[in-house]
């Protein structure tokens, strides 16, 4: 796969520097201790709202998460902050999913309100 110029990062957290941690989900491509970013800034997005602990599932093509548990509201949390990052920090994890296993300084900090994202996120039916 060609490496882009620029990844992303989604998270409700607002950060200064990103550093590796052990992802809280059990997927098998998320195993290792690393910064994980994408290719498509939208996806960042989406992934910025999902509070902690959650379960829930995205389908790449059509750009929604379904949470089976963890509903995003403004009570988890208000903003989700999306990180352009330099793309020749990491290397490419599966998919158009890149990983990172130092910290890294974000070149453009991004805030989104929870609430105006709405239309990215459904509850499962599973």
């Amino acid at each position: 796969m060609k490496k882009p110029k620029y990844l992303y990062h989604g998270s409700r957290l607002k950060l200064d520097i990103l550093k590796p941690q052990q992802p809280s989900d059990n997927h098998p491509d998320h195993g290792k201790f690393a910064i994980y970013a994408t290719d498509k800034k939208i996806g960042a997005i989406i992934h910025g709202v999902a509070p902690k602990p959650t379960e829930c599932f995205g389908e790449r093509n059509s750009l929604i998460l379904s949470f089976v548990s963890g509903w995003p509201t403004s009570k988890t949390h208000k903003y989700s902050y999306v990180y352009t990052l330099k793309a020749k920090d990491f290397k490419h994890n599966v998919r158009g999913e890149w990983i990172a296993t130092k910290q890294v300084k974000p070149i453009k900090i991004e805030k989104y309100k929870v609430s105006d994202l709405k239309g990215f996120w459904r509850k499962s039916n599973r």
